[in-house]
């Protein structure tokens, strides 16, 4: 068996999950992304959206004051 670095990516992916030492890396990733990618962006109005001052300046592109950015 080559060692990992000379693996092919596609291998290398497939060997890390195959490994039992993975999965608590795997329920990490998911819990992670399903509570702070869809579970926060679930509890945010449009309301709160159109109110923040992130989502005016970079969604939106307004500026509040004419800053040179």
């Amino acid at each position: 068996m080559p060692a990992f670095w000379k693996l092919p990516w596609g291998s290398f992916i497939g060997k890390e999950i195959a490994r039992p030492d993975f999965k608590p890396f795997f329920i990490g990733g998911v819990s992670s992304f399903l509570l702070l990618g869809v579970g926060i962006n679930l509890t945010i109005t449009d309301a709160d959206r159109k109110e923040s001052p992130y989502y005016k300046q970079f969604v939106l592109n307004e500026r509040a004051h004419g800053g040179h950015h």
